[in-house]
């Protein structure tokens, strides 16, 4: 016996294959253009009064600082500086909330979270060598971030001063809640300096035959 097609079963056939398409289209445009900002959002840091977030946005030829509610929504751009930018993971945010801090490249700026205000500080570090883990006192008035060793400046970008020489220091430097000491990591262990870089202190992994300038560059 001859079949045939019924009209209402090729309509239903057709309808799902355009759903379908319709789905995979929306689900690429979503995956691969995320509201235009780009291919990986990465580094949030939340503001300290924990309404906001600001994040880094980037494409294989460029980086952007964006800023977004909690939520997700209202997402804005703070940069539009061309190229990439080598943000690393700079982010960081004035105790009081008004400002953001970042780096690119070795040179140091501030912005306000609706993205005016761009100030480009003046920085002595070295060259070349990443910019990443900036922290701000609790007081605001001073910056502690790491560049393999570890530096503090006023957070006017003035006043630069390495604490740590062939430390290497590891991520995640922070200060003490009076803002006279910061802790850090190296080589596996934890570390406390005062701010002027005296007092370097090993609270963790001591051995009673090691001394300082072997504990710095034998790894004992």
């Amino acid at each position: 016996m001859k079949k045939t097609f019924r009209p209402l079963a090729l309509v239903i056939v057709m309808l799902v294959l355009v759903f379908t398409l319709l789905l995979r289209e929306c689900r690429n445009e979503l995956i691969l253009f995320p509201l235009g900002r780009g291919d990986l959002e990465y580094a949030p840091v939340w503001s300290p009064d924990g309404n906001k977030i600001a994040f880094i946005g980037a494409t294989r030829s460029q980086e952007q600082i964006y800023v977004m509610n909690t939520s997700g929504s209202n997402i804005t751009s703070l940069t539009s500086i061309e190229g990439f930018n080598d943000y690393g993971r700079s982010l960081t945010w004035l105790p009081d909330g008004s400002r953001i801090g970042f780096f690119k490249g070795p040179t140091f700026y501030l912005i306000d979270p609706d993205g005016s205000n761009l100030e480009q500080l003046p920085f002595l570090g070295r060259t070349g060598a990443a910019n990443e883990n900036v922290v701000w006192s609790p007081d605001g008035t001073h910056i502690a971030f790491t560049q393999s060793e570890l530096y503090v400046m006023h957070s006017d970008g003035s006043n630069v001063v390495q604490l740590t020489d062939e430390l290497f220091i590891g991520p995640s430097p922070t200060w003490s809640p009076d803002g006279s000491q910061i802790a850090f990591s190296m080589d596996h262990d934890i570390y406390v300096i005062n701010v002027d870089g005296s007092g370097l202190t090993q609270l963790t992994g001591k051995s009673p035959d090691c001394d300082l300038f072997a504990l710095t560059h034998a790894f004992c």
